[in-house]
């Protein structure tokens, strides 16, 4: 369930998404997910359009595409970000965070919604215990480089 109340109207999500990465949306559905507004839209594209809350972080939708982009590269499954018309996967609009990807058909597994039977097989549930590990892995060097930054950059500059 959302934060707070969006702040975009459908005409407004449509210019957004024409505008900054080009397509045309001839559908617009709000799917109740998340903390975040989350839209499943159609038309030049199948995408999935979020509206941050407000004080939402631009940086964490960054990281998040660049290990999306890890994980895929990889060839694991993933919805890749879309990049908008400056290059980044994200925006600020407003004071307000905005992303969209491509959206992948298919089942969410969640509480709500439990793992279905058929992939309940145990080299199934290991391999994707194994994707979730690399993805942890993956998302915790990212935050200790960016913890560590200035000391590195310093350390760095005193080996020259």
């Amino acid at each position: 369930m959302p934060l707070e109340a969006s702040r975009l109207s459908t005409d407004e999500i449509k210019s957004l998404i024409k505008d900054n990465w080009g397509y045309n949306v001839t559908e617009i559905i709000h799917l109740p997910l998340g903390s975040a507004y989350c839209y499943l839209i159609d038309g030049d594209i199948r995408g999935f359009f979020k509206e941050f809350q407000s004080g939402f972080d631009i940086s964490s939708v960054r990281r998040e595409t660049g290990l999306v982009d890890c994980l895929s590269d990889r060839g694991i499954p993933c919805a890749p970000f879309c990049r908008a018309n400056t290059g980044d996967a994200a925006l600020c609009h407003r004071g307000q965070v905005l992303s969209l990807s491509r959206y992948i058909d298919g089942e969410t597994v969640d509480y709500t919604n439990p793992i279905p039977e058929k992939y309940r097989r145990p080299e199934i549930q290991t391999e994707g215990a194994q994707m979730l590990n690399f993805a942890f892995r993956r998302t915790e060097i990212c935050r200790e480089l960016e913890r560590n930054a200035g000391a590195i950059s310093e350390s760095l500059q005193k080996s020259l």
